[in-house]
């Protein structure tokens, strides 16, 4: 009698690995600007952000959460092509892969709301330095990284993650954003000015 029940648990629990598996389907990144779209560690929005996903990106959905307004995806890293998984938000997910993002009219908001037009004055507002100054990173953020964006704007994709400490050169800057080169791997990108540490004048 024991073996029994042991062996329809057995069953049982199959079963429901198999329509588990059953559940994961392929869906597509498409955002309503053509941005791009957050991978977070947990299905909630906080400062819990680990990826960043391209306009398109193929995924594939493992579970949703119990409200049913987030998926637990799994897909292929943006830069390195290794496997990744998170969460996104499902409003963000179609089950039809997305033609190519066009904006409706010139002048749209490509980024968290922002026009072209204010995107390239916040950079052409950073002048290049004379010369070149190293320091570290610096943050207040409870996770103590900071990201490397492609462009100078919070909303830009970002090339990689930083530490706090991590040593950097500065290469340009304005008043918001710093154009810095990361010593350890050589990547260029923009942080804020407050996430770079001044150097002390003699």
């Amino acid at each position: 009698m024991k073996t029994r029940l042991t062996a329809m648990l057995c069953l049982v629990a199959m079963l429901v690995g198999l329509a588990a598996g059953a559940c994961a389907e392929t869906m597509w990144v498409k955002t309503g600007n053509g941005r791009t779209l957050n991978l977070r560690s947990d299905c909630v929005k906080a400062d819990n952000i680990i990826a960043q996903l391209p306009y398109g990106t193929e995924v594939d959905v493992i579970e949703y959460n119990g409200k049913h307004n987030w998926a637990h995806i799994e897909c292929l890293a943006p830069n390195s092509g290794h496997v990744i998984s998170g969460w996104v938000q499902l409003s963000f997910l179609s089950r039809e892969k997305p033609g190519k993002y066009v904006p409706k009219k010139e002048g749209d908001a490509p980024v968290g709301g922002k026009t072209f037009e204010e995107i390239n004055a916040a950079a052409r507002a950073i002048k290049v330095l004379d010369e070149p100054y190293r320091t570290v990173i610096k943050t207040r953020k409870a996770s103590n990284v900071v990201h490397l964006r492609m462009f100078p704007d919070t909303d830009a994709v970002y090339s990689g993650v930083y530490l706090c400490d991590t040593e950097i050169e500065v290469l340009a800057q304005s008043k918001t954003w710093a154009q810095v080169r990361i010593i350890e791997d050589g990547k260029v990108g923009f942080l804020l000015r407050k996430n770079v540490t001044p150097v002390e004048e003699d």
